[in-house]
């Protein structure tokens, strides 16, 4: 079950890894910023990194290695959230 879950958050950070690559100039175009759209391309290839990561965290079949990935994306993504904040409220 908790391989199946770790499978299914993979997929969703490759959905958002293909939004923030992808639909990142159409972001800008609403806030009109350069650094904006440098900034999600550059969180987009490191949820890439992730994604992979966590596809081969399901080959390995270890709990100490889920939660291991899922602190360290759950942390990089709280700290990505508040920066975006700051960097639109700009």
């Amino acid at each position: 079950m908790i391989q199946a879950m770790m499978f299914l958050f993979s997929l969703l950070l490759g959905l958002l890894t293909w939004f923030l690559l992808t639909k990142s100039s159409e972001i800008v175009l609403v806030f009109d910023k350069k650094s904006v759209e440098k900034t999600l391309r550059f969180n987009g290839k490191i949820y890439f990194s992730f994604t992979i990561l966590s596809f081969f965290s399901v080959l390995l079949n270890s709990q100490l290695i889920y939660t291991v990935i899922l602190t360290i994306i759950s942390i990089y993504t709280a700290f990505f959230s508040i920066r975006l904040a700051s960097s639109l409220k700009k």
